[in-house]
């Protein structure tokens, strides 16, 4: 299960890693990320684990704040809420941040552990302040 997961993330940031090259003048937000890899369900609340990845080499993401997250298996949405302000954190340049996020808003899910794969995407939004180096 780490290996899969390990090897998901190395295949997300090659491939997000690849289309940053090709966008380099794009807003600092296009490279910063969201992969999920485990989705913990219950009778009253929605835990979703994942990795924020910051694929830009010259900036440091700070203070995520107004976090809005749409999950996505196969291209259908089954979660969608937000988050609001979560923990203080940072985020270095070209590497990745471990987080469990608890979910307020809807899903179309039964009661149980999800392990993410391939297949789970995600979309968010959110404000954050960050240091150029």
């Amino acid at each position: 299960m780490k290996r899969l997961v390990a090897l998901l993330l190395v295949i997300a940031c090659v491939c997000a890693t690849s289309t940053a090259l090709c966008y380099r003048d794009a807003p600092i937000g296009y490279y910063l990320r969201f992969v999920p890899t485990m989705i913990t369900v219950g009778s009253s609340y929605v835990k979703v684990t994942g990795y924020f990845v910051n694929l830009n080499d010259d900036v440091e993401i700070l203070n995520i704040t107004k976090l809005k997250m749409n999950i996505y298996q196969n291209n259908k949405k089954i979660l969608q809420g937000d988050f609001g302000t979560i923990s203080q954190f940072s985020i270095p340049p070209l590497d990745m941040y471990k987080i469990t996020l608890t979910f307020k808003g809807k899903n179309s899910l039964k009661v149980g552990t999800y392990a993410c794969d391939e297949n789970y995407s995600s979309k968010f939004s959110c404000s954050f302040s960050y240091y150029e180096y």
